[in-house]
């Protein structure tokens, strides 16, 4: 996140001008980092330590896109950082049991979620793979623990984001 990569540069050009251009903007885990960046807000470490595994998610404000609602949800987390502080005009609107702010609105146009609704347990569990044995022992059980917490809600927020590109 906090690299000066070539590509980091030229995917925050993308992300501005599609916002200029009033494209629906859907971003999540690092996307959800450089869109705060981008538009002023703060991302660090997370004081947490690595959050990996299956979260519940209170929602805090309803959104039109949000057909069915429901008040809470889960989602995969696999981050270190976090966004600390939303950018200006942001609007919150669901918390993890972690730490607040896990997304938001910016406009009408671009929603903004740390979480992983695209991802499937294999997808974790291949995560876990690559950075696991990296991880205190303590840290990779915890990790292990909270994926297998059950079903995330992964069909809620494909209806979400399916409403929110449509509306």
């Amino acid at each position: 996140m906090h690299d000066d990569d070539d590509w980091i540069s030229r995917l925050s050009a993308l992300i501005v001008d599609a916002d200029a251009a009033g494209r629906r903007i859907v971003a999540s885990c690092f996307g959800h980092q450089l869109v705060a960046k981008i538009y002023g807000g703060s991302v660090e470490h997370n004081e947490h330590g690595w959050c990996i595994g299956n979260y519940r998610l209170e929602i805090t404000r309803e959104f039109d896109w949000m057909v069915p609602f429901a008040k809470n949800t889960c989602l995969y987390h696999f981050n270190q950082e976090r966004v600390t502080r939303l950018p200006d005009g942001a609007v919150s609107f669901a918390d993890s049991e972690l730490y607040p702010d896990f997304a938001f609105a910016l406009g009408d146009n671009i929603l903004s979620v740390q979480g992983h609704p695209e991802q499937p347990l294999r997808a974790m569990n291949n995560f876990m793979k690559s950075v696991g044995p990296r991880l205190p022992r303590h840290e990779a059980e915890r990790a292990y623990e909270m994926i297998n917490r059950g079903e995330p809600d992964a069909a809620t927020w494909a209806r979400w984001l399916m409403c929110f590109y449509l509306a």
